[in-house]
């Protein structure tokens, strides 16, 4: 579960609004929890592919959602569709255990080229690497692969 920006429509100052993941039922719910008034009410329904695993969301109207198979799917909100699926750890059955955006801005990551990126990591508990993804446009594209001698995988990633 994230806390996302919600643009579709005007939600009250008590009311926050949340991705939530349903693992069992492969759904992704979008959902506006309003505390004061102890209210719920479910604004949109994404049928994922695979089990969820990690949320992500790159904007108001994109989301990244990773899930079993090593694979992160690219949900336009507005759309309830599937942009992309992004085969991002092939050689793991397991999900996406972390799913994160790199704040740093060291040009040892970024490089010398100037440009409006963010860097996304992702990692899974049945992979021994990590991968750095460009986030571009809306589009990820393959940046770094990390490869490490843990043979059970890789369940958290943490920028310090």
């Amino acid at each position: 579960m994230i806390e996302i920006k919600w643009t579709e429509t005007i939600i009250q100052s008590s009311a926050t609004a949340l991705a939530v993941a349903n693992y069992n039922q492969c759904l992704v719910n979008l959902t506006v929890v309003d505390l004061k008034m102890r209210r719920q009410t479910l604004m949109k329904t994404f049928n994922v592919a695979n089990k969820p695993t990690r949320l992500y969301q790159i904007d108001a109207n994109n989301m990244l959602i990773g899930t079993e198979g090593g694979k992160i799917e690219h949900w336009v909100v507005d759309e309830s569709k599937c942009k992309k699926t992004y085969h991002a750890h092939p050689e793991s059955e397991a999900g996406i255990s972390a799913l994160i955006e790199l704040k740093t801005e060291s040009p040892l990551l970024r490089g010398s080229t100037e440009g409006d990126f963010k860097l996304i990591a992702t990692s899974s508990e049945g992979a021994k690497e990590f991968r750095i993804w460009k986030l571009v446009d809306n589009e990820l594209m393959p940046y770094l692969k990390i490869e490490t001698t843990f043979a059970d995988g890789i369940k958290f990633l943490l920028e310090t």
